[in-house]
């Protein structure tokens, strides 16, 4: 009876084992990334990617027309795992139109389905567009911005000739000091100028806002300007005519009090060394 008993425990052990689905977790996209705004649904991985320096997007706004919004944009489709539970479409916009609630987001629309979100953060306008169905959803967020021309060598060597020094449009991760590939024809343009111009010395000067502590910021604006010197550097330009410099919060060229007043204060200067 002790061995009957011990395969009829056997048997119902493996017939549960059998009709078990197990979660199987899928790998990403190569060369994907979550967006920093928002956290991805539980086992989820992404299936699709793309990442664009400008480019338009439309966005549903309730009681008016779709909002056609241009900048940075990133788009990327999440899919359930094979064998986990999948969420169904208005598990998803809540989770998203709640995270986006948090942090001082607003919501425009919102029908279960697909919604529509905005948010101010760190100087940049950002609108985001999450699209589901079950056990799937497509977020697109675009970090609004203006086309901006491209910024010759000439140019740069006219502003710090006519005024002493020139803010460069460099874009680093954020909190950090990793500049972002977009800004790498900026830096072509700066190693340019100063080849051309043989004479030539600048000091590289980082600047933040007053958010924050002063020590971190006067550390992140220092790594910064060494950052965009090295780039320089590596690429032919002697260091022994740039130097580098961090001034933190010290040198406000705006009133730090608005949002539009610390973007204009969280920069990077080239500063003419006189000879």
């Amino acid at each position: 009876m002790i061995v009957k008993s011990s395969k009829v425990l056997a048997l119902g052990l493996s017939m549960i084992l059998c009709s078990s689905v197990i979660a199987i977790a899928e790998s990403d996209k190569k060369g994907s990334a979550d967006h920093p705004l928002f956290t991805r649904m539980p086992n989820m991985y992404i299936q699709n990617y793309k990442e664009a320096d400008f480019e338009q997007a439309k966005f549903p706004v309730k009681g008016s027309k779709p909002e056609a919004v241009e900048g940075r944009l990133y788009k990327i489709a999440y899919k359930t795992n094979k064998g986990a539970e999948k969420p169904g479409p208005l598990e998803i916009v809540r989770n998203h139109t709640a995270a986006i609630a948090q942090i001082g987001g607003k919501v425009l629309f919102d029908d279960g389905r697909d919604a529509t979100m905005t948010l101010v953060k760190d100087g940049k306008e950002i609108w985001a567009k999450v699209d589901s169905t079950t056990g799937q959803y497509t977020l697109t967020i675009v970090e609004k911005k203006a086309m901006t021309q491209a910024v010759t060598s000439n140019a740069i060597f006219d502003a710090l000739e006519k005024d002493g020094f020139m803010v460069i449009d460099v874009h680093f991760d954020f909190g950090k000091a990793t500049i972002r590939p977009e800004s790498q024809p900026l830096i072509d343009q700066i190693v340019e100028m100063m080849k051309r111009s043989a004479s030539l010395k600048v000091s590289v000067e980082g600047h933040t806002d007053n958010v924050g502590d002063p020590k971190s910021n006067k550390s992140l604006s220092t790594a910064r300007a060494k950052a965009v010197l090295e780039a320089v550097v590596k690429s032919g330009v002697g260091a022994d005519r740039m130097s580098a410099i961090g001034w933190g919060e010290e040198k406000p060229v705006a009133d730090n009090k608005t949002e539009e007043g610390r973007a204009k204060n969280r920069r990077v200067a080239l500063v003419k060394i006189k000879s």
